[in-house]
């Protein structure tokens, strides 16, 4: 079984700060390459049954296999990379289930955002970075394009996927 991080870990050129979206967002506080490691995600290991039991914090869960996910224990700490706001834009990409990457060079300033859909296993379940959390906007699946409506709906496996 994979091995997974106790805590994310998030580049220290990252910032927090009011987003024009609103809530909190974070923020390239210096200039990102492309393809530079933004954020691995860590955390524990949930059943479904126990995502959907609340034994995890909202906001923190990301599928990461069949009926496993990646999340915050209840009552956890807030951790930045909560702060992750959504864009179909996005200028993040996921390298694997855990490890977020820059998918073009990010200007200092730029808020770093991510497409929900990439690591979200189904819509009945508050995911990593919902916008209960970060206060961004959310899109539904149907403003996807196909290939990530499909894979919203099943574990993470993005290796397979292009940026």
């Amino acid at each position: 079984m994979t091995r997974y991080r106790e805590a994310s870990w998030l580049d220290p050129r990252i910032s927090l700060r009011p987003s024009p979206r609103g809530g909190k967002g974070a923020f390239a506080a210096a200039a990102f390459s492309a393809g530079e490691v933004v954020t691995i995600w860590g955390g524990a290991l949930f059943t479904r049954a126990e995502v959907e039991a609340g034994q995890c914090e909202a906001g923190t869960i990301a599928a990461v296999d069949d009926d496993l996910y990646l999340a915050s224990p209840a009552g956890a700490p807030e951790t930045p990379d909560r702060y992750l706001n959504h864009s179909c834009d996005s200028n993040l990409w996921l390298r694997d289930e855990v490890t977020l990457v820059t998918r073009r060079v990010v200007a200092a300033g730029e808020e770093l955002m991510l497409d929900y859909c990439l690591f979200e296993g189904s819509e009945d379940v508050a995911w990593r970075g919902q916008r209960a959390r970060s206060g961004a906007e959310q899109s539904s699946d149907s403003e996807a394009p196909p290939q990530r409506r499909a894979a919203s709906n099943m574990p993470c496996r993005i290796a397979a996927l292009a940026p």
